[in-house]
């Protein structure tokens, strides 16, 4: 969406400046903001509103803003006491041009369940705002945004100059099938490339089958090599608790899989981030087979079934995806569907 022109109000009373006046200052200013910060994220680089955000909180807060806003002044036609005012405003006006625009965009809606479950759908684009607009999974969502923000604090600590400790980032993914676990682990290797904790937004995704070798140094070659793709962004290894499927027999070939992990999921240092996900009962089986696993992810997070709402919402967005829409009665008879296969374990 193409920027709103930057104006400020005309109908002040006094003498505001104009947006050629505005236009500079604000250019002025992103340079500020750019130089400012060692370190702006891929997503950060991507919105829009970003620069114009960072903008409105660093007005009246730096000697180098009010030299730009005094710089871009005309003192014999605009009184240099307006011109922080005039820019904020103009900046508040073009944000709120985006905001409107974006719930222009999304009110297009009617009243069947279908266009309601798409109205949720209409999001910003970024991994982390697909998270968000998936079915349930809020606390899944709310651990993802508590991770972030201790992230994001350590970062801004780092760029004052404080000691930032190290720590590790490897996750458990734990429920049951259906659950949502391995699109979750794509969206954060995503979300944590957008946010520059990794280099790539790509998972390795391996498994059992896919680690574990036939004879003796095939599995340290193929989970070392996996290891190395994995290099600054996820290795997400799908029903990981089949390494140590074999808890009576230390010989099995997956215990050296995870022999072969320990080095990776011990230093905080190593660039690969590994993601793990399996059935809770499992997991919890896993995580004893080795003294030190526990401690190796210091995420859990734990994903709940669906109800049959939130099934039925899912349903309806597949179908759409491939451009189908629900009568009253399909609607009908795909809750009396899912209900019976709810009550079908496994």
């Amino acid at each position: 969406m193409p920027k709103h022109k930057l104006s400020p109000n005309s109908d002040k009373s006094t003498v505001m400046p104009s947006v050629e006046q505005v236009e500079f200052i604000v250019e002025e200013l992103e340079k500020i903001i750019r130089k400012n910060r060692t370190y702006v994220t891929p997503y950060e680089e991507s919105n829009e509103d970003w620069a114009d955000i960072m903008l409105l909180e660093s007005l009246n807060s730096s000697s180098e803003v009010k030299d730009i806003c005094e710089k871009g002044s005309d003192s014999e036609k605009t009184d240099k006491n307006n011109i922080v005012d005039g820019v904020s405003e103009a900046l508040k006006l073009r944000l709120q041009y985006s905001k409107d625009k974006a719930v222009e965009e999304s009110s297009e809606s009617s009243d069947s369940d279908e266009d309601i479950f798409l109205s949720k759908r209409k999001y910003k684009s970024g991994a982390l705002n697909d998270l968000m607009a998936m079915t349930g999974l809020e606390e899944i969502k709310e651990a993802v945004n508590r991770q972030l923000a201790f992230f994001r604090t350590m970062r801004l600590r780092k760029e004052a100059g404080h000691n930032v400790p190290s720590s590790l980032k490897h996750i458990l993914l734990a429920g049951n099938p259906g659950t949502g676990k391995t699109t979750v682990a794509r969206l954060i290797a995503r979300i944590y490339y957008e946010e520059g904790i990794i280099g790539h937004p790509d998972l390795v995704e391996r498994n059992r089958a896919s680690l574990v070798g036939r004879y003796i140094g095939e599995t340290e070659e193929k989970t070392l090599d996996a290891i190395k793709k994995a290099k600054g962004g996820v290795l997400f290894i799908d029903e990981i608790y089949a390494l140590a499927e074999d808890s009576s027999d230390k010989r099995d070939f997956g215990y050296k899989a995870i022999d072969t992990l320990m080095p990776v999921l011990s230093d905080p240092e190593l660039d690969v981030i590994v993601i793990g996900a399996g059935y809770e009962e499992e997991m919890d089986k896993f995580l004893s087979s080795n003294p030190g696993l526990a401690s190796r992810f210091p995420m859990i997070m734990h994903f709940k079934d669906f109800s049959l709402d939130q099934l039925f919402e899912i349903a309806v967005y597949r179908l759409v995806d491939y451009d189908f829409r629900l009568s009253d009665e399909a609607s009908i008879c795909l809750r009396e569907l899912l209900q019976k296969l709810m009550k079908i374990k496994n």
